[in-house]
């Protein structure tokens, strides 16, 4: 798959997350870093309107392949729905862009469904990065999420849940930025909570 041969400009996997059962965080690092080499990143833990998610990225020496671990003890968490449905497993794929405006028009003339975004989390964003009005309204006009780490920015869209416990993330990142967009992953969560509030409350 290429930019050039894919209508939304897409050119590959830039990470893959996988759901985990509570408790076997510690294990499933182990095994990814003694089998396969990947340098374990420090552990945060994220905010769910219905409960925590403890998440753990790997990441390859070179920082090519990328791979992020989510584990949760509440059922109605999107990491808990997964679990209890399907078992561990890929949550969700994160591909690749150079252009995310260009890839977000595609997708929706494609009739992709993506996850729509609060306004007020542009608000927040105005006001701690100081985009000017243009960059705001072009984010929101899409659905994505913006983040700065210092050494490069980050943009991502979501799509919204397929059966309720999978999905994508389409994301360009600049060279520096070695993030996964945490700081909009309780945006994220909140959004889908919305989109599906029956689902968490049935586990």
């Amino acid at each position: 798959m290429t930019g050039i041969d894919h209508p939304a400009g897409l050119t590959g996997i830039d990470h893959v997350v996988q759901a985990l059962p509570a408790g076997r965080m510690d294990g499933f690092v182990l095994f990814w870093r003694a089998v396969f080499g990947l340098l374990p990143q420090p552990q945060l833990e994220t905010p769910d309107p219905y409960g925590l998610v403890l998440s753990r990225a790997l990441v390859s020496p070179g920082g090519r392949i990328r791979l992020a671990l989510n584990a949760s003890e509440s059922r109605g968490t999107a990491t808990g729905r997964f679990v209890s449905t399907a078992g561990a497993g890929v949550h969700h794929i994160a591909l690749s862009t150079p252009d995310i405006g260009r890839a977000a028009s595609a997708l929706e003339a494609l009739g992709a469904p993506v996850l729509p975004m609060p306004e007020n989390y542009y608000d927040d964003l105005a006001a701690r990065w100081g985009l000017d009005d243009a960059a705001l309204a072009d984010l929101q006009r899409h659905a994505l999420l913006y983040d700065d780490d210092g050494s490069g920015r980050f943009w991502h869209l979501y799509t919204d849940e397929f059966w309720e416990r999978f999905f994508f993330e389409v994301v360009q990142r600049t060279d520096g930025y070695a993030g996964f967009g945490a700081a909009n992953t309780p945006v994220r969560a909140a959004a889908q909570a919305r989109q599906h509030p029956a689902a968490a409350l049935l586990m």
